[in-house]
């Protein structure tokens, strides 16, 4: 028997579309529909929650950036003890001693304390704070759009995983059901041949029929698994909770039209946006670099009190205190700035590039998707007529040899063209579904958002 295993889908005859099956497990069941798959990727999935966290730290840049606006105000408090013999050094020393006859100048140390506020703050940057400002919220919208991304990538992730369970598990018990189906057919096999009506070689055939098929069920019960694993990576779900998935019956719809899938995936897509705004927060940055080389003027002061004995601290004679207004200008930096603004520049033009190569890939990718899901829509159809044919050959077969008008190895070879056709079936099912979610992310939507009871919801 031939099963095509590239997909790990097949399906019983005479079962429904899809049929849910449960896996026991220790925790309580969580029931799962595409919708409620998608949710829990986007709530729990580690990697997205990675990214998310980016948010946070682009917030911390954004208030870091803002604080260089406004004034900065510190508190200080100090003591210290020094000799200094610089009045000894002095070249008036000699001078000054003489006319102390018998004085005998030794420096002696002595101990300084002091406490105060300092404040700074910038008046003038000509636009470096307000641009850096800018670039840093700049920065948090770009990575808003990261962040719709990798969350349609994760939406997308959860509803092949999702899929790709529902078709394993199905597997499964389309390949069980046959495995008893060849058991029952031994079975009658083996009654004819000991009354005589059946020869040695037909039940060696039906022994061998069912013998092959064991492998093919442990197989496909270990490529469920493995989907099981893969969907509770995707949705971040412990190992140990269970995970029963609904049924699903309902046909793909036909595709929208081309026109309004570009559309919408202009509209919608987020790397189209990211590029934009990166492209922007460039322009921001070269500000920042270029008020870099202009003139600089910043208010500083201090007000405390500097003391020898403690006990004057609260004197104000003693009151420390200074305000000045600096001008700084940068006049010569080796070429720094020229290097940061051309590399600065090189940046936007590549960004330039890169948003009219996805302008054009957008396009693509939705074109492809689009032609994709046709291709799928196509498949399910042809499936589903071989597998009606195959269904009706093997009853044919079935009845002939009940008559004694066919041999047992044409039953055979009609019952493992039906599995085939069954496999086939289910997985052009499935893969036309996934097609359709690739059709979702290719206009920057999620899998459930965009159909509805009526068809595709693009407006």
């Amino acid at each position: 028997m031939k099963v095509f295993f590239q997909t790990g889908w097949a399906r019983p005859a005479a079962a429904a579309l899809l049929v849910a099956v449960a896996v026991p497990r220790a925790a309580p069941g969580v029931e799962l529909d595409l919708a409620g798959a998608v949710q829990l990727a986007l709530e729990r999935n580690q990697a997205l929650q990675a990214v998310r966290e980016r948010q946070v730290e682009v917030a911390g840049a954004v208030a870091q950036a803002r604080a260089d606006a406004y004034p900065q105000i510190s508190a200080y408090a100090a003591w210290n003890q020094s000799r200094n013999p610089a009045f000894l050094n002095s070249r008036d020393f000699e001078d000054i001693i003489s006319q102390f006859p018998g004085a005998s100048l030794t420096p002696r140390s002595q101990g300084l304390s002091s406490a105060g506020v300092r404040v700074s703050q910038p008046l003038l940057t000509f636009g470096k704070i307000p641009a850096a400002i800018d670039l840093a919220r700049l920065a948090g919208r770009v990575t808003e759009a990261q962040i719709e991304v990798a969350r349609l990538d994760t939406a997308l992730a959860a509803a092949e995983a999702y899929y790709g369970l529902l078709a394993a598990r199905e597997q499964v018990r389309a390949l069980e059901l046959e495995q008893r189906a060849r058991e029952e057919a031994l079975a009658v096999v083996q009654a004819r041949y000991d009354i005589g009506d059946a020869t040695h070689l037909e039940l060696l055939q039906a022994q061998a029929a069912l013998a092959e098929v064991g492998p093919i069920v442990a197989t496909a019960r270990g490529g469920a698994e493995v989907a099981e694993i893969r969907l509770w990576a995707v949705l971040g779900v412990h190992p140990d909770e269970e995970l029963d998935i609904r049924s699903l019956v309902a046909d793909p719809p036909p595709p929208p039209d081309r026109a309004l899938l570009a559309r919408a995936g202009w509209q919608r897509r987020p790397e189209l946006k990211a590029l934009v705004l990166e492209r922007e927060a460039r322009r921001r940055q070269e500000t920042v670099i270029t008020a870099d080389g202009k003139p600089r003027v910043d208010f500083s002061g201090h007000w405390g009190r500097q003391v020898r004995l403690i006990e004057n601290i609260d004197d104000p004679r003693f009151d420390d205190w200074l305000i000045a207004v600096e001008v700084s200008w940068s006049l010569f930096d080796g070429g720094r700035r020229r290097g940061q603004q051309a590399q600065v520049r090189s940046i936007q033009r590549q960004l330039e590039l890169q948003l009219a190569d996805t302008d054009l890939r957008v396009l693509l990718e939705v074109e492809q998707a689009v032609t994709g899901y046709q291709t799928a829509l196509a498949r399910l159809a042809a499936a589903r007529q071989a597998r009606a044919a195959a269904q009706e050959a093997r009853r044919v077969a079935s009845e002939t040899y009940q008559l004694g008008a066919a041999i047992f190895a044409d039953v055979l070879d009609a019952q493992r063209r039906e599995v085939q056709a069954e496999v086939d079936a289910v997985a052009s099912f499935f893969n036309t579904w996934i097609a359709a979610a690739r059709l979702a992310r290719a206009v920057g939507r999620l899998p459930h958002e965009v159909l509805g009871p009526s068809g595709w919801l693009l407006e």
